[in-house]
């Protein structure tokens, strides 16, 4: 079944406020990880398991 130029257009908004929601949760998610890493190295001190790549 064809789809109108209007429902199209209206999935590409999603899909462009769907990338956005993304880049807002990756960088919530990178945060969080960041500030975890640091809570641990600050409970385990200088062990080198913990340096990063």
């Amino acid at each position: 079944m064809l789809r109108s130029r209007l429902e199209l257009g209206r999935g590409r908004d999603r899909e462009t406020a769907g990338a956005g929601a993304d880049q807002k949760v990756d960088q919530v998610l990178d945060t969080g990880m960041d500030r975890l890493h640091e809570v641990i190295a600050g409970k385990l001190g200088g062990d080198p398991a913990l340096e990063r790549p």
